[in-house]
């Protein structure tokens, strides 16, 4: 098996005291590792970027929808921005608290927008006809609002 050589992942301690042909030959492949360490720092960073009471940080399931990320994601303090049912169910999974998830749909239909409000989750919208539909599925309830000036 090739030895892989990454100056950026040496430098890191990205595979700590193994190294990935390692892993592959224990685990199989494909294989995905992530560093856990790198992740909670990134999450704290990002957290510390601005000194504002009112500051939060959103995760996206779509950049990895791994639950078990998700959960530390979760512990760091951050949210969830949401583009999909799938991405509301794998957040809700993951531990998320419903107030804590951003539903931002695009095109959405009725039947994603009602997953969306059973759910419980917070909601935007960013068109008029959303807005209409929405308000016809779910009368009084609340919504957020993108605006492209």
């Amino acid at each position: 098996m090739i030895h892989i050589y990454s100056k950026v992942s040496n430098a890191n301690h990205f595979f700590a005291r193994t190294a990935p042909v390692y892993l592959a030959e224990e685990f199989g492949t494909p294989l995905y590792v992530y560093n856990e360490t790198i992740l909670r720092d990134r999450c704290r960073e990002l957290r510390k970027l601005i000194d504002y009471s009112g500051f939060i940080v959103n995760y996206s399931p779509k950049a990895n929808s791994n639950v078990e990320l998700l959960k530390i994601v979760k512990e760091e303090g951050l949210r969830v921005d949401a583009m999909s049912p799938g991405e509301i169910f794998v957040s809700l999974l993951a531990g998320f608290k419903p107030e804590h998830i951003l539903y931002i749909g695009n095109n959405v239909d009725e039947d994603e927008f009602q997953y969306a409000i059973q759910a419980g989750v917070k909601i935007s919208v960013d068109s008029v006809s959303q807005l209409r539909m929405y308000g016809r599925l779910n009368p009084g309830g609340q919504v957020a609002i993108r605006l492209n000036p």
